[in-house]
């Protein structure tokens, strides 16, 4: 086992630039996620780590071994990079059946019959499908089991890494958060390295030792997914991760230490709630149009007025939804809107007045 390392890479289709200059390293053991709208690059980046697609520029090594450099004039085919690779689709071959499937790649290294039935029996238990009859047609099975199919075929060769795009996209949505589940306890349990690929945020929290947010070809961040959702350095990273309800406001001075102090531009009504405390997250200059968010969990709602408090705003209740376990209001202030999430027993009605108690340590500001 060794580290993945991509540097520099680039790939474009004609004027269209797919992976713009990406870098970073997949540790030993770990399961790093690539996530990120459609068009961001991430398929992209693990067809060119797959060998797949060939870069205009950069290289990948597995520990030292380099795998692909066009400076170099190196390109390892994808069938001796030693990398296993679970497609969207499955990629399940109809005409196979369940056996005939998972043994393919033991079959091209012309191992004896005896050896991969071994290997076939052993990674269907490895994958939750020993009961299951191997002669059976693979396209019979459900999706789930299909899923499981092409992730026993892609690890029964025992590659040094395991490369997933979108793997569980197909399940509904219950059977999606079992298998996600079963997903990061094989790989923990395997210790194999992963690169995870996904638009979905919640797979990418669920699964991911780290996770590389893209956009536009680029890696806008990358690190635990408690570091991305806590601490974002960009205001996509906050928008893609997890919710946030955006404002506006004017900066009343230059930010100072990371602190910024703000005037709201909208808000139901006039009340001294409307200067508030932020957190800047790039340098601020006093009078600029400012972008504040701040996601729905960083907001306490209040039926009377809390007394002397910072970051206080006078909003009406405009929708109510009640989803089992808590409740879902949508805010107006003035022309702009607030999401905010709170347990059950706090009932509101629609058009009831409350007071918004915004978090100022998760209140983020960015210029306009």
């Amino acid at each position: 086992m060794a580290n993945l390392n991509i540097s520099n890479m680039t790939k474009s289709y004609g004027n269209t630039v797919a992976v713009d200059d990406v870098s970073f390293e997949v540790k030993d053991g770990e399961m790093l996620t690539l996530l990120g709208p459609s068009g961001c690059g991430k398929t992209t980046t693990l067809r060119v780590v797959a060998g797949l697609e060939k870069p205009e520029g950069g290289e990948v090594y597995l520990g030292d071994r380099l795998l692909c450099s066009i400076e170099k004039r190196v390109i390892v085919p994808p069938n001796k990079r030693g990398m296993g690779m679970v497609f969207q689709s499955y990629a399940v071959w109809p005409h196979m059946t369940i056996f005939e499937n998972i043994a393919f790649p033991l079959k091209l290294q012309k191992l004896p019959m005896a050896r991969i039935k071994e290997m076939v029996t052993q990674v269907l238990a490895l994958v939750g499908l020993q009961d299951i009859e191997e002669n059976r047609g693979a396209t019979l099975l459900s999706g789930g089991q299909q899923q499981r199919v092409a992730l026993a075929r892609a690890l029964v060769f025992t590659p040094e890494v395991l490369l997933l795009d979108e793997p569980l996209s197909n399940l509904d949505a219950k059977l999606r958060a079992q298998m996600r589940l079963e997903l990061k306890s094989l790989q923990q349990r395997i210790g194999i390295t992963c690169i995870f690929v996904t638009h979905d945020q919640l797979e990418a929290m669920v699964l991911s030792d780290r996770l590389a947010v893209m956009n536009h070809g680029k890696i806008e961040q990358l690190g635990t997914p408690r570091e991305l959702y806590e601490t974002p350095k960009s205001k996509f990273v906050v928008d893609f991760i997890g919710q946030a309800n955006h404002l506006s406001g004017e900066a009343l001075e230059d930010s100072s230490g990371g602190k910024c102090l703000v005037r709201t531009t909208k808000t139901e009504t006039k009340t001294e709630g409307e200067v508030l405390h932020g957190v800047a997250l790039e340098n601020i200059s006093q009078g600029r149009e400012v972008t504040l968010l701040i996601r729905p969990e960083d907001i306490t709602l209040h039926r009377q007025h809390p007394g002397e408090r910072i970051n206080l705003l006078s909003a009406k209740v405009k929708i109510v939804s009640y989803l089992g376990d808590q409740m879902h209001y949508v805010l107006s202030l003035g022309d702009e809107t607030l999401d905010v999430f709170t347990p059950p027993s706090q009932k509101l009605g629609p058009w009831d007045t409350v007071f918004v108690e915004l978090d100022p340590k998760a209140l983020w500001v960015w210029a306009a």
